[in-house]
């Protein structure tokens, strides 16, 4: 086991880019604004303020900050009603909260949009859940800036090079490696740069029940 395992949230234990284009699509046309398929397929991966800029040019007349907090509530909403966890995600956390080895969150999502999931997963454990939780709002520089890793590597007291990381983007894996992160990639379809691909820290795990096992757990089959 590492020193302390670090998470991403959207795309890594959840898969929550439905919500996000839910969100984004019932804001839009709440204020007159059309949006289609196209458009859902188009924010795929886009960082909030981006995604909130992005719906202001479009048409909607709230500050950005406004949109970012309406979104984040909306998806937070959704998650509640059905956490859309990804196949071993909650048997993983389970299974490492089980262990004295501390976890992060280390999300570019807003305090305000990972409510559900903190509850979801303090129940796994008498630990409580997270060690420590680094979202979106409370770092100057987000992902793929490695300032989120590095603040939560702080905040628990371990050296970067003993964290490992679990992401699933680019933006996120780039964070991490910048960190000085050893950093497993575990989708499998991310096309990552030649120069992200070939970095010596990086591992590509085919989702989250191959980690369990990369990381000497047993598979509870928990779905």
């Amino acid at each position: 086991m590492p020193a302390a395992l670090l998470c991403d949230m959207d795309g890594t234990l959840v898969d929550t880019e439905g919500a996000w284009s839910r969100a984004a699509g019932d804001l839009a046309r709440a204020h007159g604004v059309p949006w289609s398929a196209a458009d859902d397929d188009r924010i795929v991966g886009w960082a909030i303020p981006r995604l909130a800029d992005h719906l202001r040019s479009r048409g909607v007349p709230l500050p950005q900050g406004e949109v970012a907090d309406l979104l984040h509530r909306a998806v937070s909403a959704q998650t509640a009603e059905a956490m859309p966890w990804r196949p071993g995600a909650r048997d993983l956390l389970a299974q490492v909260l089980a262990t004295a080895t501390p976890v992060g969150l280390v999300t570019a999502t807003y305090a305000t949009g990972v409510g559900a999931l903190l509850d979801a997963v303090a129940g796994m454990s008498a630990r409580g859940g997270f060690d420590v939780v680094v979202t979106g709002d409370v770092v100057a520089h987000q992902k793929p800036h490695p300032e989120p890793y590095l603040r939560a590597a702080r905040e628990l007291g371990v050296e970067p090079g003993d964290c490992v990381v679990l992401e699933d983007s680019v933006t996120g894996v780039t964070a991490a490696l910048e960190a000085g992160m050893r950093t497993w990639c575990v989708e499998p379809g991310a096309v990552l740069p030649s120069t992200v691909a070939r970095h010596p820290r990086l591992h590509r795990a085919d989702g989250l029940i191959e980690v369990i096992g990369m990381l000497g757990l047993e598979s509870a089959a928990v779905a």
